[in-house]
């Protein structure tokens, strides 16, 4: 996949909210204060020496401001803050992921903590984030909040690639706000479905993706089915990428277990100057489930 730098379509200096848009992040930092008596604290506290930078994606509009991150254990749980360092390089936290389990048993509250101040800056922090929690794990569940109050992702669950798609709406509500003169290169949301293969053999597997547009041609999606089996696929003219699993170690598993094994796919993005086709995951039902 061939991929170009996003433009560098922010302007320099981050405009804050327009009058005309600016009642929802009010409204959250009014609940902010209003909840700060009975509500935890929205970020762990955390020493500056304890952030570390996040890798790059091409998925971030702008290089500035700086965005860290830091992990640390709070008893049964890891959090990881997402920070950005402000004017004084002090980090300013404006998101927080709290998870527990593993694999399919994972479950992972994400809150996101908007600047009141700045719609701009909301934007850059949600494309950070998506960029995070693309390569987190697509077998687990996830929950979404933004405020100052963490999500329970026990409780209300989506899969990866739905709160990838929240995260994608929420960016796309702050950009709005933000008004002119910001101007952001816009996100397609891309889709995946399950396609019948012939049910007597759980390493034949297919799916349909679409944008919204509809079906997409000649894109490569990616097969992989834990420990080490995986395959890709171009899909036809009506967005239908199908392929063989192949066992990359050569182990001569059982078939059976394999088939109780889900299969996450992987689209990888596509990123231009004038619009980005956003990366995203799908997991595969069970094979005869």
């Amino acid at each position: 996949m061939q991929q170009r730098k996003l433009q560098r379509a922010l302007s320099p200096q981050a405009p804050g909210i327009s009058a005309r848009g600016s009642g929802r992040w009010w409204l959250i930092a009014a609940t902010s204060v209003l909840l700060a008596g009975c509500a935890s604290r929205p970020a762990p506290a955390l020493q500056a020496h304890d952030y570390r930078p996040v890798l790059r994606s091409t998925l971030v509009s702008r290089d500035e401001p700086t965005f860290v991150q830091a992990r640390i254990r709070q008893g049964s749980q890891w959090a990881v803050v997402l920070a950005r360092r402000g004017p004084d390089e002090a980090p300013v936290a404006v998101a927080v992921m709290r998870y527990a389990g593993h694999g399919g048993d994972e479950h992972v509250s994400v809150q996101f903590l908007p600047d009141a101040s700045s719609a701009a800056l909301n934007v850059l922090a949600l494309e950070q984030l998506y960029a995070l929690i693309l390569r987190h794990e697509a077998l687990g569940r996830y929950c979404f909040a933004v405020g100052s109050r963490p999500c329970d992702a026990a409780g209300r669950a989506v899969a990866h690639a739905g709160l990838l798609r929240e995260l994608a709406g929420e960016r796309a509500h702050a950009a709005a706000l933000a008004g002119s003169p910001f101007a952001m290169t816009p996100w397609r949301n891309v889709a995946m479905n399950p396609i019948a293969t012939a049910p007597s053999d759980p390493d034949d597997v297919a799916v349909q993706v679409s944008d919204d547009s509809g079906p997409m041609s000649g894109v490569t999606v990616y097969f992989n089915r834990a420990p080490h089996s995986g395959c890709a696929g171009k899909t036809s003219a009506n967005g239908v990428a199908a392929c063989r699993l192949v066992d990359h170690h050569g182990d001569d598993d059982d078939t059976r277990e394999d088939a109780r094994t889900p299969v996450v796919v992987t689209y990888p993005g596509d990123v231009r100057v004038d619009r980005v086709l956003l990366p995203t995951t799908f997991v595969l039902p069970a094979h005869g489930s």
